[in-house]
Parts: structure tokens; sequence; C-alpha cells
């Protein structure tokens, strides 16, 4: 039988995408179990979104950390350490089992360990908890038995080594362990863990007083209790914590078994680019603080910021991934760097790590807010129109910097409402959204200059290629140009006028220069936005 089954995994061929899924599988019988088995205190079906994708990434986070344990102490697993993960993971429908064969539907809820630092080094070699109440189940204690037994048994019959399967075991345990106390290890953190009481009082002013708890529930709509509005931000604050800790375990995974794909794709990864996005993220913030001066962030606000930029990082990483894709002739001119172009990446793995981003962003976004989520939907479906077929409209001159004078727009809006307490149309700047509009919306003509020739192989009717090179080029300088003058036509400073004519001067010259490059123009750019900042606030 174990022959079969060694048999059965070595055969088995799945990607990145039929791993996930093979483990939402796991996760949504375990979520069935769990919810007859575990119920909520209010013995309510705990089936919301919220609280799927917070268990979800918690269980994302332990598989992951499975997978490097393996990769470090079972390095014979070799290709095959995803595959036995997910089998292995099964195991954590033991739990939910055992309470309903003990207890029937309707046990105890299984909770995260909420207590003092001592009371935690006692949960801690009680094996979670002697006090149910405080993180555990009968069904909960023997699933973690089992699997560190297992552990420790696969270690040693691949060592032969007492000491280093028991110190392995006793590490996972302890991550684990830790894992599961993530609420009390934030209260530790902020000096508030004195014992349950007080982590539990921590957790719900740091959710009360969060200036971004609106964000989690549709505009005119309000939460049935003070209890439930509670759970729901209690939810999204500890997703996104396990969320930051399953993009770091991921990236640790990928560099230590794909390392040539991952740099490829943060080589690949346009930072000016994305940078600037967060740029006009941070613009939206900023200007909804400065709408709204009573608002105040605190650290759990600030967690969503990050899942806002992370969610956007993402979706401009799948539109890197699918316009490279599909330009691939263009890029062997232009841009020789390109993964395609020099074969560090293929298609195939191009195509999954487009489908992980995406999903990445996803669940990035959902856990900023839902009106940030919106515009990030928005920004993912205009970039991926613009880049992919049928509709592919960067191959529309004009048209086309008008969609990505769109996206900046949705970002600017994604970080306004972010933070803003009115979630309404009448609050947004309408001046400030159509300035960023008209500036990218002209100044983005200039990203045609660098791939000409390539444009013009493929029959792509930029302005350059339809005009000719040599108009071309003094066409997209005018254009270009005159985005610096946007901000001072709106804003009534004359003092703005200094900077925007110079930027205009600036990029005209250097569109028109030989041989041309980018970089100067991104250089007019930058010192073009810090001369605003300086003359609007200094």
């Amino acid at each position: 039988m174990l022959a079969d089954i060694k048999d059965h995994i070595e055969k088995m061929r799945i990607g990145p995408l039929g791993w996930l899924a093979g483990l939402v599988g796991i996760l949504f019988v375990r979520f069935f179990l769990e919810a007859l088995s575990n119920p909520s205190a209010s013995l309510a079906l705990a089936v919301d979104m919220p609280t799927l994708l917070h268990y979800g990434l918690f269980f994302l986070t332990v598989a992951l950390f499975l997978m490097i344990f393996l990769n470090t102490f079972l390095p014979k697993l070799g290709p095959h350490i995803p595959k036995v993960a997910v089998i292995f993971f099964a195991g954590i429908l033991i739990a939910p089992i055992i309470d309903l064969l003990a207890k029937g539907v309707g046990g105890s809820p299984m909770v995260y360990i909420l207590d003092s630092p001592l009371g935690m080094l006692k949960s801690f070699f009680y094996l979670f908890s002697t006090n149910p109440p405080f993180g555990t189940t009968l069904g909960l204690q023997i699933e973690i038995a089992i699997i560190l037994i297992s552990i420790f048994c696969a270690i040693y019959f691949s060592t032969k080594n007492w000491l280093k399967s028991f110190l392995a075991t006793l590490f996972f345990y302890a991550v684990l362990f830790t894992l599961c106390s993530m609420p009390t290890v934030l209260a530790i953190a902020a000096g508030q863990a004195g014992g349950p009481t007080e982590v539990i009082n921590f957790i719900q002013k740091t959710i009360g007083a969060s200036a971004t708890l609106q964000n989690h529930i549709q505009s005119g709509l309000i939460f049935g209790s003070i209890e439930k509005l509670l759970d729901t931000g209690f939810n999204f604050m500890v997703a996104r914590v396990f969320f930051l800790l399953s993009i770091g375990l991921s990236c640790l995974w990928f560099w230590k078994i794909k390392r040539e794909l991952t740099l490829a794709l943060l080589k690949n990864s346009r930072p000016e680019r994305v940078g600037n996005y967060i740029f006009i993220i941070i613009l939206g913030i900023f200007a909804a603080l400065r709408l709204f001066p009573e608002v105040n962030l605190n650290w759990n606000d600030w967690l969503a910021v990050l899942s806002l930029f992370l969610s956007l990082y993402f979706s401009a990483m799948f539109a890197i991934c699918v316009n490279d894709l599909e330009d691939v002739e263009i890029d062997k001119i232009t841009n020789t760097d390109r993964p395609l172009a020099v074969n560090s990446a293929s298609p195939e793995e191009l195509r999954s790590a487009s489908h992980l981003f995406l999903i990445g962003s996803l669940i990035a976004g959902y856990l900023s807010g839902l009106l940030p989520f919106f515009f990030i939907l928005v920004f993912t479906a205009l970039y991926y129109i613009y880049s992919a077929p049928p509709t592919r409209f960067k191959l529309i001159p004009i048209f086309s910097s008008f969609l990505i004078g769109l996206c900046c727009a949705a970002m600017f809006l994604a970080g306004f409402f972010l933070v803003s307490p009115l979630k309404v149309v009448s609050a947004i700047p309408t001046e400030l959204t159509l300035i960023i509009f008209l500036f990218y919306f002209l100044f983005w003509h200039v990203r045609d200059m660098k791939d000409i020739k390539g444009d013009r192989v493929a029959h792509i009717p930029t302005l350059p290629v339809v005009v000719g090179e040599k108009w071309g080029r003094k066409v997209v300088g005018v254009v270009s140009g005159l985005a610096f003058l946007i901000p001072p036509l709106f804003i009534k400073m004359h003092l703005l006028w200094i900077p925007g004519v110079l930027a205009a001067l600036a990029t005209y010259y250097f569109v028109n220069k030989d041989p041309y490059s980018e970089k100067p123009i991104f250089i007019t750019y930058v010192l073009f936005i810090l001369s605003l900042a300086l003359i609007l606030f200094v």
C-alpha cells in the first residue's frame, strides 16, 4: 500500500494553481465540518466571506510553512514536497471529526490562545491549553499530537537521528503555537497582554478605533450588532497579518525552488511604474487626511494601507505578465531583457505566475476594503482590455492613453476612499481627480517612444508610428510636455508655472534628443512632483 501511495505521488503532475486548488478543497471540507462541530458562541454558522478568508489565510500560512519545513528537514522529498504537503495537510480534518464524535453537533468553539506570556507558556507545555474557552478542544489536541508524531517519525526514519528529529518537531510545534496565538502575539508587541481579558480589550479597542473599519460593509448598510461589527473587524485584522506572512513564506519558497524565475520576475517588475501608482495612492490618502483632519490611523489601518499597496503591486504584475505574453515579438526588438525574450521564463511559467498575481491582488484588495477593492478591480480590468485580445486597446492611439489616465484616477480614488469617512460621490475631490487623469493621459504618451521599432514591425499604430518617427517625436514631446502645465492651470498659484514650464521644456527636449532615453524624462517628472509638493505644502 505504501509503495502504491509513493508511486501515485511520484506520477502526479501539479503546478502552483493545482496545489492551491487541492488545498482549498481540503479547507472547505474543514470549514464544513468545523461549522457543525465547533460553531461560534452564538451557534451561528461562520460561513461569511471575512471569516472564511481569515481561516483560509491562516491555513495557507501553515501549509507554506510546512513546505519550507519539509524542504529543510526532509530534502530527499525534492520536487514531491508540495504534493506530500497538501496530502499531509488533510490531517486538519481530524479535529472537527473527533469533536463531532465526542460532543456531537454544536460543541465548544475553537479559538485563538488569548492569555498572558506566562499563560501562553503554560498552554505551550499542555498542548495548547487546559482551559477550553481560551484555545483548544479535545479534537484539536489529538490532531496536533498526531501531526507532531507523524513529523517526528518521518524525520527520524529519514535521518536516524533522535535529537535532530526531536528538535525539528519542537520547532514545528513552536511555530504552529505562535500562529495559533497571533492575537496574543500582537498584544504582547503592544505591551497589553496581562491576561485573557486584557488581550481581548486590546483587540476590541484596536478594531473600534480603526478609521478603516467601515470599509468592510457596503455603504448605506449597518451591522446587526456591535458584536458582529467587532467580529468582522477582527477577521479582517488577523487576515491581513496572515496574508503578509503567507506572502513572505511564498517568496521564500519560490526563492528556494525557482530562484532564476523569481529573479526574472523581480527584474521585470517595472519598479518605477509600480512606484508611481503607489505614489498616486498615497496622494489619495493624503487628500482624504487633509479633507478630514479628524481621521487618525492606527496600526490596523496601516495594515489596510499596506494591503492596498500589495494589491496594486500584484495587479500590476498580472498586467505585466499578460502584456509580455502578448508582446513577445515586439520585446525581442525593443525590450530584449524581458523574461520571454531572453528565455529566463517559459510562457507556461509566466501564465501561471500571472494567475497567482491576480489571486494575490484580489485577496489583498478585498482585505483593504470594499471601495478600494472596487477600484483595484477597475484598474485590473482597464489594464487587461488595454493589453490583451479581443480588445487590446493599446492599438488605438490616444484612447490607449485615455485608459491609462483612468487607471491613475482609479488608484487615487482607491487611496482616498480607503481613508475617507464619507463613502459617497460628493466626497470626491473632483478637481484633483481631474488633474491626475489629465496629467497622466497626456504624459503617458511618452511611453510609446522606446517601442517605436517593435511597434512598427508589429503594426501597432502608436503616435510615433502613425506620424513617423521624426514628427512623432515632436508631437509626443508637445503632448507629454503639456501634462506639466495641467496642475498650474487648475491650481491658482502663479508660482507653480515655473516648475511646470521648465518641466514641459525639458520633457520636449529629452523626447527629441538622440539617442533617446527614458531616464532623464523620469528624473524630470520626479523633480516636478517634488517641486509641486514643496510649493503647495512647505
